[in-house]
């Protein structure tokens, strides 16, 4: 009955692409629309239509920003929502969709479209807010969350307020509107502001820092993620005397030792850190300490964690082959023999070029591995020969396996999910991951009697010290000891 009801609505017509597998009803947002889905019980029809298909939930602040007539709605008024999307990174939403914000969107360096957030991903650098706030002359901006408003500049120019709704704007133009987010759920209000992680010019002298010592990416990324979590712990923090200028009562309130052991000791009892996460953190804050704040003594006073020693999972050769054999892709299967034959990491694996190979020296090269050390590895004759049987069949760019996008290398995850798909088709029960290849790697050549010098420059260790641990995982030194019950 429903579904007959709906039906017969004028202008009614089937979504489709719907993430869900359901198709819904499109219904016009007029009076008469809406008049015919609350008649149609039981349905309740809170406010206006909802306008953000990629899951964000609209603050309580954002309700005003919204119209409650249908006539903007029916005039075509775009939505670009941005919000927070990673530690580096804004998702940005256009509805509906226009294709000239696209383009532009397209254009910003770095941006790029998340199938699986439904959103694009744009870098959260001053360009890329210089290139959101610029689409207001076509779309109505709404920055949600703190996070993200932080970075807005004042419209209206020095000491004047940022309009907060569509009347307050500028005639003529889509207004800008920042949208606040509520605090979190059992967090008590203060009374001073909370911070922007990105904003606050503490964050910004590590992110300068870390980028100017030559930190990778990746560590740029992880250590920025905990300096924002304890700059915004200490700015909510009732003791803490912590404002947006960078002066020095902001530094030496946040450089204080009880402070920083009170969040780790937080993270630990609310997040229940690893002790590998715990370790970063703490790696984190010392780096703070040490280049940013410039308190070594502090940063000594930060403890790690009692290290653990877990023993890596290896596979036998038997398994191994059981794994290469239950993919039957062959780009794959070439990606996975490469891995295991030269003990690669995941990340060193996908971004091989064609050149990198040499087969008559049958040695491998790994540009820039972990630490930005390039090495030699081997180079096995049939990981070559999957090698050129995949090349027969496909044609690569720059890449030796790209991505969905020939100018660009497949991605770590990626890989990580055909581990886990041939892990299940081989029947292997043990927990597994890329670098088990590369574990599996070491272990076979030390039980086959390579020295463990030669497997240290091969895996591109630094210190024998973390080569040495598969010496416990290697059965070479225990095959000629029986237990004692097989002796009875």
């Amino acid at each position: 009955m429903m579904r007959a009801r709906l039906a017969r609505v004028p202008g009614r017509r089937l979504r489709t692409g719907w993430p869900l597998g359901h198709p819904p009803g499109v219904i016009p947002g007029d009076g008469d629309g809406r008049g015919r889905v609350a008649s149609s019980p039981p349905c309740r029809v809170p406010g206006p239509p909802r306008l953000d298909p990629a899951g964000y939930r609209a603050a309580p602040s954002t309700r005003s920003s919204i119209p409650d007539d249908t006539s903007a709605l029916e005039g075509n008024v775009v939505i670009v929502r941005v919000r927070r999307a990673g530690a580096s990174a804004l998702g940005v939403v256009v509805v509906p969709f226009h294709r000239e914000i696209v383009r532009r969107l397209r254009e910003i360096p770095g941006s790029r479209w998340d199938p699986r957030a439904r959103h694009w991903r744009v870098p959260d650098s001053p360009e890329g807010h210089r290139r959101l706030r610029a689409l207001g002359d076509v779309a109505r901006v709404e920055f949600v969350g703190d996070s993200t408003a932080g970075h807005l500049e004042n419209p209206a120019g020095a000491g004047a307020a940022a309009p907060t709704s569509p009347r307050a704007a500028a005639p003529g133009s889509p207004p800008i509107v920042a949208a606040p987010e509520s605090p979190p759920i059992g967090t008590a209000p203060t009374s001073h502001p909370i911070v922007a992680p990105t904003s606050h010019p503490i964050v910004a002298s590590a992110a300068a820092e870390l980028r100017l010592r030559g930190y990778s990416p990746r560590t740029r990324k992880a250590y920025l993620h905990h300096i924002r979590r304890f700059v915004r712990f200490a700015s909510e923090h009732p003791s803490a005397v912590l404002s947006e200028t960078e002066s020095p009562p902001a530094r030496d309130a946040i450089a204080d030792p009880r402070l920083i052991r009170e969040f780790l000791v937080h993270r630990l009892e609310e997040d229940r850190l690893s002790r590998a996460y715990h370790d970063q953190a703490v790696s984190a804050l010392r780096f703070l300490c040490t280049h940013v704040l410039h308190v070594p003594a502090v940063a000594e006073s930060i403890r790690r964690p009692r290290p653990e020693r877990r023993l890596p999972v290896v596979l036998s050769p038997t398994e191994v082959r059981r794994l290469l054999d239950a993919v039957k892709n062959r780009k794959h299967r070439a990606l996975l023999m490469l891995i295991y034959s030269a003990g690669l990491r995941v990340g060193e694996a996908v971004r091989l070029r064609p050149g990198d190979l040499d087969p008559e020296r049958r040695l491998l090269f790994v540009r820039g591995g972990k630490g930005r050390k390039d090495r030699y590895t081997l180079l096995s004759e049939r990981a070559v020969a999957a090698v050129r049987e995949y090349l027969e069949r496909e044609e690569v760019g720059p890449w030796l396996f790209p991505g969905p996008r020939p100018d660009r290398p497949l991605s770590t995850r990626s890989v990580q999910k055909i581990v886990a798909q041939a892990r299940i088709a081989a029947g292997i029960d043990k927990h597994i991951t890329v670098h088990t290849l590369r574990h599996s790697f070491a272990t076979h050549l030390l039980e086959a009697g390579i020295d463990i010098r030669y497997i240290q420059e091969l895996l591109g260790h630094a210190s024998a010290r973390t080569t040495q641990i598969y010496t416990h995982v290697s059965r070479r030194a225990l095959e000629h000891v029986r237990s004692p019950l097989d002796m009875l």
